[in-house]
């Protein structure tokens, strides 16, 4: 999907009881701005928050659930130097980005992210603007310490594909994750860890009909 198609939405449903959960999708940047304020206002804390563009304009897709826990703050329609400004601000405050979601409005990276309050113990580490080859590096380097992408975003610039993830130390599963596949190669891989007794916790397309995914054992 190039950034001026229409666009296409995949999701997880699980049935099973819980919290209050709400979404959105669809929502220009003011709305999407009203919904976080409203949301925040009424209890509700950010799930997953998606960034795309519509006729040049940046829209969002977002769920949120009525629950407790530690501080959050949802950022948005952040360039790649405001996003360095809120790592400036909210690291030292003991905040960790745990979902990026990527996406370029007039060829410039754009940035909506969940940041929480959480133990540095937990080692949340995150990386944004790099290309496959940065990415795969970093994959193998976190990978060799037991750290784990748990969300990954692509999106188009002007000589490529760049990519943003968060990652997290995960030691007490086996996982695995899967870069630039085809369509059929994807299906491969699907079958093969299904078969294996992993099960997918997240997946994301990139132009190209190619596909990225994070499959870790549950």
């Amino acid at each position: 999907m190039t950034q001026e198609d229409p666009p296409r939405f995949a999701s997880i449903w699980v049935q099973q009881s819980g919290p209050v959960v709400e979404a959105r999708h669809n929502l220009t940047s003011d709305q999407h701005q009203q919904a976080v304020s409203d949301f925040f206002n009424g209890g509700f804390r950010p799930a997953c928050v998606s960034g795309y563009v519509i006729d040049g304009k940046a829209h969002f897709a977002s769920i949120w659930v009525k629950e407790d826990g530690p501080a959050m703050w949802e950022r948005h329609n952040e360039t790649t130097e405001q996003f360095q400004q809120a790592c400036e601000e909210l690291y030292p405050q003991g905040f960790f980005p745990v979902s990026i979601s990527g996406y370029t409005v007039d060829n410039d990276p754009r940035f909506a992210t969940i940041w929480t309050q959480a133990d540095p113990e937990m080692r949340i580490d995150f990386r944004i603007n790099q290309d496959l080859t940065g990415y795969t590096d970093v994959a193998r380097v976190f990978g060799e310490h037991s750290v784990r992408p748990v969300s990954v975003a692509s999106y188009p610039v002007g000589d490529g594909i760049r990519f943003a993830a968060t990652w997290k130390l995960h030691t007490t599963s086996a996982w695995y994750y899967s870069l630039n596949k085809t369509h059929d190669d994807h299906q491969l891989v699907v079958n093969k860890w299904f078969g294996k007794g992993y099960r997918p916790v997240f997946i994301a397309a990139i132009p190209s009909t190619v596909y990225r995914a994070c499959i870790p054992f549950g």
